[in-house]
């Protein structure tokens, strides 16, 4: 006699068939939970990425056991998203991925995962921007708060405030050892890794 597979016992239960038909029943079971992660990538389909560094392109949604290229440059347009269940060794869970369907500059077609995209690509041509950020330019000593986030380094990730009797002190920190001091709204000090100002 057959047992039934509950869904959260899926992949403890033995002999209710292979890992995949267990994830497939979950996800048919809990369409809801499955309909918001997928949702999450999907309202990038249709955009253009630039690679900003290494990804792998798979010719199916799966990275095992596969002929998957490595792409250094050029960009891409997202045409759709898949799932994929890879099995795994006897005892291990099989995991779950997300790909990007994704048509390739040069017409090819195929699959990046999802998080490496996210990860390694820009939505903005990295030649572009660089042109752009040296149009705008670095912060200078002098500068308003305003003018700071008008150069390249834009609006920090963080601001330090510190009120004295003398008036006040933000530290604009940008992360990667950039650092943006002004004294009552105007900049005293630059800090960078490169070059001390």
């Amino acid at each position: 006699m057959r047992r039934s597979c509950l869904p959260l016992l899926a992949f403890a239960l033995a002999g209710c068939g292979s890992a995949q038909q267990q994830l497939q029943l979950q996800h048919q079971t809990n369409p809801q939970t499955y309909a918001q992660e997928k949702a999450q990538y999907e309202r990038n389909v249709g955009k253009v990425y630039w690679i900003a560094s290494a990804l792998r392109f798979c010719p199916v949604p799966n990275r095992i056991n596969t002929k998957c290229q490595v792409l250094g440059d050029g960009h891409l347009k997202i045409d759709g998203i898949e799932q994929s269940i890879t099995e795994t060794a006897a005892g291990n869970l099989p995991t779950r991925e997300r790909y990007y369907r994704v048509t390739l500059h040069d017409g090819r077609t195929g699959y990046i995962l999802t998080a490496d995209l996210m990860t390694h690509g820009a939505e903005i041509d990295p030649e572009m921007a660089a042109t752009e950020c040296k149009r705008r330019g670095d912060p200078r000593v002098g500068m308003t708060a305003t003018q700071v986030e008008a150069t390249c380094w834009g609006k920090p990730g963080h601001v330090n405030r510190t009120h004295t009797a003398g008036g006040i002190s933000d530290q604009y920190v940008y992360g990667d050892g950039r650092y943006v001091d002004l004294r009552d709204g105007i900049v005293t000090s630059i800090q960078s890794p490169d070059t001390l100002r």
